[in-house]
């Protein structure tokens, strides 16, 4: 049979069944159309979640001191995380580029007749950098203020809200009080928007020094945060991490470590 009497046949055919030819058409119309949107769905699940994760940081370690037995009572080991580690860890780990340490904890904020209480945050002029957050509006503070103890602060995006606030410039260079203490506003951070550890956009970051002798008043470090060169580098940075701080804290090798370092995700 020539291809155009196979053509003739099946037209004839479909106009003989019009409703089931229809009906046949509307289905695969119809599953075309589901398997694409659930290509596409699919598709946007999985860049939303690289997406996310990517702005958790992948190439940052976390390090918090780690709880140990000692004497059968459960208590935060001895060797506590101090300044001395973050210089070891500046000088002695090679596929680190950022450390960054932090004290923190939740206080009372007031500004003119609005309250609440956010973390404060105690860090290093290289937050930005080594946790990967941007600013807003304003600026972060610089290593002179830290070293001069200054009373600065810089805002997260979700900290505005907390205060009665939907314009970050309605503070930016304002008063806000501090543990008693008057603080001078100098910057707004850009809402990042998730966190591996807490609501990361409600705090506010003063210097480290500053919050190290006039808020927090202990040389205790509640964590150290830092940036792997690359992903490929990271498994390199976790172990020189691991070596530089069992040296600081003297461990033997068959003791368990008084820290626990961690990736976000």
């Amino acid at each position: 049979m020539l291809i155009g009497e196979i053509v003739l046949v099946a037209f004839a055919s479909l106009r003989a069944n019009k409703l089931r030819s229809f009906l046949t058409m509307l289905g695969i119309v119809i599953g075309v159309a589901a398997v694409m949107a659930m290509i596409a769905l699919g598709n946007g699940a999985e860049n939303a979640v690289k997406d996310r994760i990517a702005r958790l940081g992948t190439t940052i370690l976390q390090i918090n001191p780690q709880r140990v037995n000692q004497g059968g009572i459960n208590t935060t080991s001895v060797a506590k995380l101090t300044m001395d580690d973050v210089d070891a860890l500046k000088l002695r780990a090679p596929h680190v580029i950022g450390v960054n340490q932090q004290q923190d904890r939740p206080l009372q904020v007031v500004w003119q007749n609005k309250n609440t209480n956010v973390q404060i945050t105690g860090t290093a002029s290289n937050f930005l950098e080594v946790r990967g957050f941007r600013m807003d509006v304003g600026r972060m503070f610089t290593d002179a203020e830290d070293r001069a103890r200054a009373r600065v602060a810089v805002l997260g995006a979700q900290v505005l809200p907390l205060l009665g606030l939907d314009n970050p410039m309605g503070i930016l260079d304002e008063q806000v009080r501090i543990a008693g203490r008057q603080y001078t506003v100098i910057g707004i951070m850009a809402n990042r928007g998730v966190s591996g550890v807490g609501d990361a956009d409600q705090q506010i970051l003063i210097p480290f020094s500053t919050g190290r002798f006039s808020v927090f008043g202990t040389d205790r470090i509640q964590d150290i945060w830092v940036r792997a060169e690359s992903e490929s580098a990271l498994i390199d940075a976790t172990y020189e991490v691991q070596t530089v701080l069992r040296r600081q804290h003297r461990l033997r090798p068959d003791q368990p470590k008084s820290f626990d370092a961690r990736r976000l995700w």
